[in-house]
């Protein structure tokens, strides 16, 4: 009988620990992962041309006062340019590393604003994991989304030409084509002419369109969680920024756009300025140096 009395006892206190098990909820333990190491770069934007192989930095000039010693190039055609203003800006930028992962910037709008009196175009990427980066790509040409077209007009209201129009590559300055830079070679200012050239978007939502450039790097960067972030350069080159959609993916197809699109247009600008890389080597965006960190 007591043997009996034991079991029932020892089935009650079974059943009631069974049942307080399934009331109780269990505690599940979270692991932390321990936070990757991410680091900086220093993003700079601007205009380069090349001469004899070589990058050469744009110097922006007042368009009022020409000095001999100007900083001036030569195209193809022998027109020399000289440049005074200078805007632009860049979007949905991508870093990708040597292993082949992808770093994104979704919602980056790099606005790039240079004259001879302010200069614009240092930007500062940060929580951007460590490793080896070896190509960029990013998009040139209209906005996709409202939040980015109001974040451009806070920044830039001068970039837009109506509420819904808005250029996103300007450039101002002087050129002389080559007859006159031959006949006059010590360039007296009244045989400049002066131009105001930009690409526009369309009024028309429906007819924006974004063309993604590709910007590989001559060398990785590196980016650590300590020391000085490395300072990556990428810039237009001027001398290559129109050419042909069938030569090379980083370039403008000038082909593409009417003239109506190019404000202040005029033939000499629309033909002779810029020069076609017949071979498809010349980019629109190069990576011209690197200081490393």
């Amino acid at each position: 009988m007591r043997i009996l009395q034991l079991y029932l006892l020892l089935f009650l206190i079974f059943s009631c620990a069974k049942k307080q098990n399934e009331i109780t909820p269990q505690l599940k333990v979270q692991v932390t992962e321990p936070t990757k190491p991410k680091g900086k770069i220093q993003l700079l934007l601007g205009a380069v041309y090349k001469i004899d192989g070589v990058y050469q930095d744009f110097v922006m000039y007042p368009d009022t006062i020409l000095k001999p010693e100007f900083q001036k190039y030569i195209t193809d055609n022998g027109d020399s340019v000289i440049l005074s203003e200078f805007n632009y800006f860049i979007h949905k930028l991508v870093l990708f590393k040597s292993d082949g992962d992808s770093i994104p910037l979704k919602d980056s709008v790099f606005i790039v604003k240079n004259n001879s009196i302010i200069r614009n175009d240092i930007f500062n990427l940060t929580s951007i994991p460590e490793g080896d980066y070896v190509k960029a790509t990013f998009y040139l040409g209209t906005l996709k989304t409202p939040d980015q077209v109001a974040f451009l007009k806070s920044k830039a209201p001068e970039f837009f030409n109506t509420i819904d129009q808005y250029d996103f590559f300007q450039f101002k300055g002087l050129y002389k084509n080559s007859d006159t830079a031959l006949a006059y070679p010590n360039e007296p200012t009244r045989y400049w002419k002066k131009f105001n050239w930009s690409l526009s978007s369309s009024d028309n939502v429906q007819d924006h369109s974004s063309q993604k450039m590709y910007c590989p790097f001559f060398t990785p960067i590196v980016v650590k969680n300590e020391g000085i972030a490395p300072y990556m350069h990428i810039r237009v080159n001027m001398r290559a920024s129109f050419g042909y959609a069938d030569q090379n993916k980083s370039l403008i197809d000038i082909k593409a756009y009417s003239k109506e699109r190019f404000t202040s247009l005029n033939s000499i600008l629309y033909t002779n300025i810029f020069s076609v890389d017949i071979k498809g080597a010349s980019r629109m965006f190069v990576n011209d140096h690197i200081h490393p960190n």
